[in-house]
């Protein structure tokens, strides 16, 4: 399996995510759970407010998982010459929990 999954930080403004899966590993669900790791590390150890995804017009996969994890509207923009839709999802709708026990835990890491 071919994956990325990471978290690009801006200084001072915020963050974004992308999944980038093999196809023959597509539709099993871990874009989704990848995702969640990177979230719960973002919000909860970084203490982001709001983490962004960019998605390219068309890829109705990554909008699905996008939207599985809460990512709402919020721009429409170009990635290297190619239009994209830039989702957003702020720390306070997160819709599961930092951990288990619903909030931050600081020794939370991506891997």
């Amino acid at each position: 399996m071919i994956t990325t999954e990471r978290l690009r930080l801006r200084p001072l403004t915020d963050a974004d995510t992308d999944w980038t899966f093999a196809r023959a590993h597509w539709g099993r669900g871990y874009a989704t759970e990848a995702a969640q790791v990177v979230l719960r590390w973002g919000f909860g150890t970084l203490r982001l407010k709001q983490i962004t995804a960019m998605i390219h017009r068309g890829n109705t996969a990554s909008f699905a998982v996008a939207q599985r994890l809460g990512f709402t509207h919020l721009r429409e923009d170009t990635v290297l010459g190619r239009p994209c839709t830039v989702y957003a999802l702020a720390r306070d709708d997160l819709s599961f929990p930092l951990n288990d026990k619903g909030d931050a835990d600081r020794r939370l890491a991506p891997w």
